[in-house]
């Protein structure tokens, strides 16, 4: 994630870029302590506004855990835009999953994804989505979305 930040940062180092995007998420200490505003992602891309879904009928195989995201694209976009990866992270119970990859593209307008493992009873959950290029070298500023338990 630091080469991350880092190419994100213009004028700093990847680790004063995320405590200067994150000032108004985290504690004088460093704590957390509002995980809706915090930003995992920032980049150059433009990002298309993410709309989620938790009651979407998903197919009984797949289970009730899981999320329906969807976007449009801008008209104007760029062709190669359209095969950028969607890629999440998600929080719950004071834990930041890895960076993971939904398998679905910038083309397809939307994806379904399982919310964090870490008891989905009791619990919110924070996902945070984003796209990157096919060489990682190019993202969206990340978007959050907050999913009740069910």
């Amino acid at each position: 994630m630091n080469q991350i930040w880092n190419l994100a940062a213009q004028d700093m180092n990847g680790y004063a870029w995320f405590i200067k995007k994150n000032m108004n998420a985290l504690h004088i200490d460093g704590t957390l302590t509002n995980p809706s505003l915090i930003q995992v992602m920032d980049g150059s891309l433009a990002v298309p506004q993410l709309k989620a879904d938790t009651d979407v009928p998903i197919p009984i195989a797949i289970g009730t855990d899981f999320v329906q995201i969807s976007w449009e694209n801008d008209p104007h976009i760029k062709k190669a835009r359209l095969s950028d990866s969607l890629m999440y992270m998600t929080y719950r119970n004071h834990i930041f999953s890895e960076i993971m990859d939904t398998g679905y593209t910038r083309n397809q307008k939307f994806c379904i994804v399982p919310k964090s493992q870490a008891d989905a009873q009791t619990s919110l959950c924070y996902l945070y989505f984003f796209f990157k290029n096919d060489h990682d070298t190019l993202f969206t500023p990340n978007v959050n979305v907050t999913v009740n338990p069910d």
